[in-house]
């Protein structure tokens, strides 16, 4: 069984989409949810499969418009095959063996599309933790040529360079992905559909070039929206393994109290609670709009143990 708390989540406007989202979190900027929900949720839902496809764009309550950018997926379960925490893709499909009790935690992430009024052009740039699920309010970038004072790597760490103001013509400059001391960099991902050359001579930005395709050279006038990808750093102190670790330990020990072993008739009632258990501290994890909806799955499936209780003693009295 898989259960999925996702979201579309807006990028707003508001500070320039994309201008370092965790630090306008940290900050107290919330990032607001267009469309949210819980799967399964409707009788004949295929509680093993989900599948849903992100609009492509979304007119939000602010009077902008706002494109898709990527999915993220935050996972909790034993291993599923091709499971990939980053979707560009619009269209995200995950099944699980009907066996396995799986959540997933998926946000569909939009970013403004700079409209069609006046204003300078920008080099947006943005850092995320794959492994996460989320942004990275850390510095990341390096900049060159840059001045004694370091500005054009300040303002490129806050997320917006001015191409038009700050970049000279014929004299690009290079933005340079450092690593993180909890992550390592992975790759850069641009927004295609809102990458735009500021003149035809010197051509439109180039992203994940260099060593390691660490680097954005922008030139003047450029547009460009792009996010550093990261991935966790293996840690370096790990405890030993004695034995090969079962995921699904909870559940055979009945949340730790008896060794494992051949089921007995309770068993079933055991891993319903322990699984309703589950459902309650990622409850406590998912996004504060996604809540209510995890805690009425909580009691959905308290319910069920409920029932299945009272037809074991029902059974007794029979017998």
């Amino acid at each position: 069984m898989i259960i999925v708390f996702w979201k579309y989540a807006i990028l707003t406007s508001a500070g320039f989409s994309g201008h370092r989202v965790k630090r306008r979190v940290l900050s107290g900027t919330a990032i607001p949810a267009s469309e949210s929900g819980v799967y399964p949720s409707a009788v004949g839902d295929d509680p093993d499969t989900w599948q849903r496809i992100a609009p492509p764009r979304i007119h939000y309550t602010d009077n902008n418009d706002y494109v898709f950018a990527f999915w993220s997926l935050r996972y909790s379960g034993p291993p599923l095959p091709l499971f990939l925490p980053i979707s560009t893709g619009r269209q995200i499909l995950m099944t699980t063996p009907s066996n396995v009790l799986a959540f997933v935690e998926a946000t569909a992430w939009y970013t403004w599309d700079f409209g069609g009024g006046p204003g300078d052009n920008g080099i947006y740039v943005d850092a995320f933790d794959i492994t996460a699920g989320d942004f990275v309010a850390d510095d990341f970038v390096n900049v060159a040529p840059d001045d004694p004072q370091l500005t054009l790597t300040k303002v490129a760490n806050e997320g917006l360079v001015d191409s038009d103001a700050q970049i000279v013509a014929n004299n690009p400059i290079t933005i340079s992905a450092t690593d993180l001391q909890s992550a390592s960099f992975a790759y850069w991902f641009e927004i295609d559909s809102l990458t735009a050359a500021g003149s035809a001579a010197e051509g439109p930005p180039l992203v994940g070039v260099g060593a390691a395709a660490r680097d954005i050279v922008a030139h003047h006038s450029d547009r460009l929206l792009a996010f550093a990808f990261y991935n966790e750093v293996p840690r370096t102190l790990r405890i030993p393994r004695y034995e090969i670790y079962d995921p699904w330990w909870y559940f055979k020990t009945h949340g730790g109290l008896t060794p494992g072993g051949p089921p007995d008739p309770f068993g079933p009632l055991w891993q319903g609670f322990s699984a309703a258990a589950a459902m309650a501290n990622v409850a406590r994890l998912v996004a504060p709009e996604l809540r209510e909806q995890a805690l009425r799955l909580v009691l959905a499936q308290l319910g069920i143990e409920e029932a299945a209780i009272k037809r074991q003693i029902e059974a007794i009295h029979r017998s």
